[in-house]
């Protein structure tokens, strides 16, 4: 059940990159009844904190697209990633020195950056909790009154999640994993700043949590009406995976013992092309569904409708990983990036991930994992990670 709504409240900002940082607000948004803001797309943003905006998430998705370009792209995106490293918590040590990277952005605050938003929000002292480092930093260097959370929204986290001087911020770290904690602390954040919350799930799904999982668990140990939801992540590199599965699956989409969910998001470009393959093979409306919204609040709902439903989720180990709380096995895509090996770990851990296996003989090892009754195993183990962040999080900051 929701929040009651405070007299304040509290600031959600979050960012409008991919849809990671927007997907781990939105739950807290609708138990706090409020709407989340986003740092880099605002009413009266100035121009020169847009531009500091799309400069750095230009530079990102250029080299993450320039790696499909043989042998120079891979080593383009290696060297990048290698700058987003996430270092092993053993042996323990310290690792509060901030890297160069993360002092270039304290410049740019310092200079200004973000000084418009947090003194748009300073009109009152609610407390301010974003998903995205850089908005937790600006508040801080830009004297917000009150308090600052800051959501981590991967399984593991680099040092770039913690602020240049950790052990004297005034941060507050809402961790989804014991991970998350522990590398905190090896960073320097002060034990008393950090609480272990969980990733924030949709309210309608963990309210229908068991019923849910019954009827899921249900029909992945009978075999029969099995439905596949199939995500594109932000940057749609994974949609000839879509297509792929919709040739192997043929048989049985057409027989109706396999459904399958093609998500687009809030790309049109990628949505046209699931709905080509759909009339390629001239499969009736009933045995795939293309999923796509025009703004991603919009997308947000029709997804979390879809999961209700849904009994295998494949996606790439994105923040969609924390998904499998629900009682969802997850089937991996490849990880991109040090935050995204690290999801995956964390998954297959858990015991709730299981790698890809060729998309094109999906009809054969999908099956074969249905029957061996591994992907059951996976979606009881995903039960073990915490599915009540979003009321966690809701209560901490009322």
């Amino acid at each position: 059940m929701p929040v009651t709504k405070r007299h304040l409240a509290p600031h959600l900002v979050a960012v409008n990159m991919g849809y990671g940082h927007q997907r781990a607000l939105a739950p807290v948004a609708d138990f706090l009844q409020t709407e989340v803001i986003n740092a880099n797309w605002y009413k009266g943003i100035t121009d020169q904190d847009h531009k500091r905006w799309i400069s750095m998430q230009s530079g990102y998705e250029a080299v993450s697209r320039f790696q499909r370009v043989p042998l120079i792209g891979p080593l383009a995106f290696a060297v990048m990633d290698y700058f987003q490293r996430i270092e092993p918590l053993t042996p323990r040590r310290d690792q509060s020195a901030p890297t160069w990277q993360l002092r270039s952005v304290y410049r740019s605050i310092r200079r200004g950056w973000g000084q418009d938003l947090i003194g748009s929000l300073m009109q009152n002292s609610a407390p301010l909790v974003t998903s995205f480092f850089i908005v937790a930093y600006m508040a801080e260097v830009h004297g917000y009154a009150g308090e600052i959370y800051l959501l981590c929204c991967d399984a593991e986290v680099s040092r770039a999640w913690a602020p240049l001087k950790p052990a004297l911020s005034k941060i507050n770290f809402l961790a989804p994993t014991e991970l998350v904690r522990k590398h905190l602390l090896q960073y320097g954040v002060r034990p008393d700043k950090i609480t272990v919350t969980g990733f924030p799930l949709p309210i309608e799904l963990t309210d229908t949590l068991d019923e849910n999982f019954k009827a899921r668990l249900k029909r992945l140990r009978a075999g029969t009406s099995i439905t596949v939801t199939f995500c594109v992540g932000g940057a749609g590199a994974q949609r000839t995976t879509g297509r792929q599965l919709v040739r192997s699956l043929l048989p049985e989409l057409r027989r109706g013992s396999i459904h399958l969910n093609l998500v687009a998001g809030v790309r049109p470009e990628i949505a046209e092309y699931f709905n080509e393959a759909v009339k390629l093979y001239n499969l009736p409306a009933s045995a795939v569904n293309v999923v796509f919204a025009k703004t991603k609040p919009e997308y947000f709902k029709q997804f979390n409708a879809i999961l209700a439903h849904t009994d295998i989720l494949w996606t790439k180990p994105s923040e969609l990983s924390f998904y499998a709380a629900l009682g969802l096995p997850i089937i991996m895509g490849p990880p991109l990036g040090a935050q995204e090996h690290c999801n995956r770990a964390w998954l297959q851990h858990l015991g709730a991930g299981i790698d890809e296996q060729d998309p094109r003989r999906a009809h054969f090892w999908l099956r074969h994992m249905i029957q061996g009754g591994r992907l059951a195993r996976a979606a009881e183990c995903g039960r073990k990670a915490q599915s009540n962040g979003a009321a966690t999080i809701a209560s901490l900051i009322s």
